[in-house]
């Protein structure tokens, strides 16, 4: 239903809003860290966690798809996995864009855990989490602004053109957290 050219603009609007929602949430979080000591701090943002989780699972479940064009022949799971496994030893860079994909997430997985114990490492433990709630909103922001630029260019000069300059922008935060010495380099 979404026009290939349209793809990023449909990107542009979902992650910019959605971090623009993240980081007023997270002004609500930073009195919840600073107020109440921990475990309890902890336990609020848990539980508000599973109850958006829950609410974004429950309106899910209201959405109603548009019926499908063509009738589709259900195929067993087995018969299913295999035809993808032979579409993606068929097409050479569909195999490259999964390997960059997958590469890409597991370093996404394990940035914040090595920015945070960088953090750690740099301002001390006070002042590392001090910050923590300050570091996520300074994230959340430049997401949100990024994604709103990404999506309408990555429409008008290609998704891969976006994707380099997401590893290359990543590649450069890690850089700063190396070198940071103070708060300034983590937030850059």
């Amino acid at each position: 239903t979404i026009p290939v050219r349209r793809r990023g603009l449909l990107f542009a609007i979902r992650e910019g809003t959605g971090g623009l929602l993240g980081f007023l949430m997270l002004m609500a979080v930073g009195p919840i860290v600073a107020k109440l000591d921990y475990p309890k701090n902890y336990t609020v943002l848990f539980f508000t966690t599973f109850v958006f989780m829950f609410i974004s699972w429950t309106t899910l479940l209201f959405v109603k798809e548009a019926p499908a064009p063509l009738e589709r022949r259900v195929k067993p799971l087995r018969e299913h996995m295999s035809g993808l496994l032979a579409a993606v030893r068929g097409d050479r860079d569909l195999l490259r864009f999964f390997v960059c994909r997958w590469t890409f997430g597991l370093a996404q997985i394990a940035a914040p855990s090595f920015f945070a114990m960088r953090a750690v490492a740099v301002l001390g433990a006070g002042q590392a989490a001090a910050i923590t709630v300050k570091l996520a909103m300074v994230t959340m922001l430049s997401r949100s602004a990024v994604s709103f630029v990404a999506g309408p260019l990555g429409d008008r000069f290609g998704y891969r053109l976006v994707t380099s300059l997401a590893s290359l922008s990543a590649a450069f935060g890690i850089a700063m957290a190396l070198l940071a010495t103070n708060v300034w380099g983590f937030y850059a």
